[in-house]
């Protein structure tokens, strides 16, 4: 059941009645609740999510190739459940123990996925009383929490169900919220923790992509570093490094313990993988 090209080791589809307005232009005061409602589903193990608004990209023309990665890349995972990827509206990867996991939410039709489901061979099973449904090979799980649905890796799916009914999920964890309650609300955002920080006392980081015209996005990125002391020596370097890399008309500035670093790019030049 695993996919070769997207190597998921879980797979989260929330399902919504009705689509949201689009929040590409962003704004302050946190990524806003289509990304905290998808991360109250996500373990607090988790080190690391993408968040992909997929309608604003399909609003936009020019965000198309957001789009393309996405479609390239994490949309793959859709496949092995049957579920077409044009029928999903927002999407989370999310990396727990060196395993990916996705996140997202559309328009799906419930009743005809499980009849997928059954034509695929998978089995009607329970766990935590929610409707469970497992692959022939046993080792993929997709279960209905809901509006929610989740597949991928069996002991995946469990943890986000624990986690969804335990209130043990990444919304929970200090350093997750935030960076993201900083974080502004944008087509692209990501958040990391670091195991091994490139930079002294680095703990973890985030960034959000907005459409800034027809060419260009405007990055916005918040780092949180274990004192004011390690912020404001990562401070430059991290500038630095992100002109280097990818970013032009960079601008840095320290926050207490925090570094915030904004600055544009042409929509081709993002790296997106």
């Amino acid at each position: 059941m695993r996919s070769p090209r997207c190597m998921v080791a879980g797979l989260v589809i929330a399902v919504v009645a009705a689509l949201f307005v689009s929040a590409a232009a962003g704004c302050g005061g946190g990524v806003g609740g289509r990304i905290t409602d998808m991360v109250k589903d996500v373990p607090t193990d988790t080190s690391s999510f993408t968040y992909w608004d997929l309608e604003t990209m399909l609003a936009h023309g020019e965000l198309q190739p957001l789009y393309e990665a996405w479609t390239a890349g994490s949309g793959k995972c859709l496949d092995p459940f049957g579920i077409p990827a044009g029928d999903v509206k927002r999407f989370l990867e999310f990396t727990m123990y060196g395993n990916s996991t996705v996140v997202a939410r559309g328009d799906i039709g419930l009743d005809s996925l499980r009849a997928t489901l059954e034509g695929k061979s998978f089995e009607n099973k329970d766990f935590r009383r929610v409707e469970v449904w497992q692959s022939p090979d046993g080792e993929s799980w997709l279960a209905f929490l809901g509006e929610t649905l989740i597949g991928g890796e069996r002991q995946v799916v469990r943890g986000c169900i624990e986690a969804g009914q335990d209130e043990g999920s990444l919304y929970q964890d200090r350093d997750a919220r935030d960076i993201m309650d900083r974080l502004p609300r944008g087509a692209v955002v990501r958040f990391a923790r670091y195991q091994e920080p490139p930079y002294k006392g680095l703990v973890c980081g985030g960034l959000s992509l907005q459409r800034e015209d027809s060419e260009v996005l405007k990055a916005t990125l918040w780092y949180k570093f274990v004192g004011s002391g390690d912020a404001a020596s990562g401070l430059q370097r991290l500038a630095d490094d992100l002109d280097e890399q990818w970013l032009d008309r960079v601008d840095a500035s320290q926050h207490g313990q925090f570094v915030r670093v904004t600055g544009v790019a042409n929509i081709e030049d993002v790296p997106l993988q």
